[in-house]
């Protein structure tokens, strides 16, 4: 699963789809119709605390099964659940407010029986994301097919076409061979799939997973394994590929991807006595007021989650810095090592300054992202146009 569908999931019905991949560690009381122990959930819908959970959910079973997934989420779990939860509490603000005026009911207990089913799932059911539609009942749509509407969730059996925040009325869900061109995905029942044809179908998953040792360039390798960088590639475990304890050596490999040599937790850091070397030490990420020093990950990576790596200059030839929090809106930011500096809470620098995310009808950079809508001729634009006209 991509973070990409993870985050589009959220537009459609994002507790059904992202509490799909792991067990909350808290347990809850009986409900009065209910005499099993449940996993303890908010009583009432906070986006925060939802995404929070959500997040962790998610990560957790990364950690449990390997899926196919980005690397960086499996290695570094406290970075996985920052970045989810802010990319998932963005969607589920919407739905907050429309608990709050009445148009969406939370019901609890079909979430905690959602994550309920996801404790015994098998890793396979994981990687093939098959709870979509067994958690389609966390939260309920009050809103009549016919009505007008502003998000998915707020309406009941069906769907409100175009992004969030477009003036719509609530059409019922596509069947499976019926049609999807109005919204794509959104507009079809849970747990089909909109074709390229524009019609909606039952999920296809590709059952052939490559083996251990079997090719891996055009076919996903099976849960608890990874594409390995042989020639030619071949799939191995994923714990035989990031093996190395802290301490160990391990080699630094030109660009951002994931380490490839140390284990879970770890970054490869380079060598102090030698910036240019290739060779650097497996040590864990540094917390806040610790030394950090380039490594071979991605810079947000360089500290621990919600942290940055102050005072690296490449030009100055400065490679050692202290590692601080991620600057919030209002206060300066700026270049590192070529790429934007990140800030805190979603925020985005701008001009030297983090600034909160553009909403719709506020200026954006080219391809840059919105808080609402599409980033058109830098302009955040909400798209209501149907989907086959997008």
């Amino acid at each position: 699963m991509s973070l990409e569908h993870l985050t589009v999931a959220c537009k459609k019905a994002p507790i059904a789809i992202v509490f799909t991949l792991a067990l909350s560690p808290m347990w809850a009381g009986c409900s009065e119709s209910d005499t099993r122990r449940l996993p303890d959930v908010p009583q009432q819908f906070a986006a925060s605390e939802i995404a929070m959970r959500v997040a962790e959910a998610y990560c957790d079973a990364f950690r449990r099964c390997y899926p196919d997934i980005r690397t960086t989420f499996i290695l570094y779990r406290d970075h996985c659940i920052s970045a989810l939860t802010e990319s998932l509490g963005r969607g589920l603000t919407d739905i907050e407010m429309a608990v709050q005026a009445g148009r969406v009911v939370y019901v609890p207990n079909a979430l905690a029986r959602c994550i309920e089913a996801i404790d015994g799932s098998s890793c396979q059911q994981v990687d093939r994301e098959d709870f979509e539609a067994a958690c389609a009942g966390p939260i309920e749509g009050t809103i009549d097919i016919g009505q007008p509407c502003s998000i998915d969730s707020e309406c009941n059996g069906g769907f409100c076409p175009g992004d969030n925040g477009c003036e719509s009325r609530c059409q019922a869900f596509s069947l499976e061979g019926e049609r999807c061109a109005i919204d794509g995905e959104n507009q079809c029942l849970a747990g089909l799939d909109c074709d390229t044809s524009q019609i909606c179908v039952k999920k296809q998953f590709l059952d052939l997973r490559a083996d251990v040792n079997q090719p891996c360039d055009f076919v996903k390798c099976r849960p608890g394994l990874v594409c390995g960088s042989t020639t030619p590639r071949t799939c191995v475990p994923f714990d035989q590929v990031f093996s190395k304890s802290d301490g160990e050596s391990c080699t630094i490999i030109e660009g951002d991807g994931a380490n490839e040599n140390c284990g879970l937790d770890l970054i490869c850091v380079s060598s102090l006595d030698d910036p240019n070397s290739r060779m650097g030490g497996c040590q864990e990420r540094p917390q806040l007021g610790s030394p950090c020093r380039p490594a071979q990950a991605a810079p947000e990576l360089w500290c621990a989650a919600g942290l940055f790596c102050s005072g690296i200059d490449s030009d100055a030839q400065s490679l050692t810095g202290v590692c601080e929090p991620l600057p919030p809106v209002g206060s300066p930011c700026g270049s590192h090592f070529g790429r934007p500096r990140f800030c805190n809470g979603g925020a985005i620098c701008i001009d030297g300054v983090c600034q909160p995310m553009p909403q719709s009808g506020e200026s954006c950079a080219e391809n840059g992202g919105c808080e609402e809508g599409h980033c058109l001729d830098e302009v955040c634009m909400l798209d209501c146009r149907p989907y086959e006209q997008r």
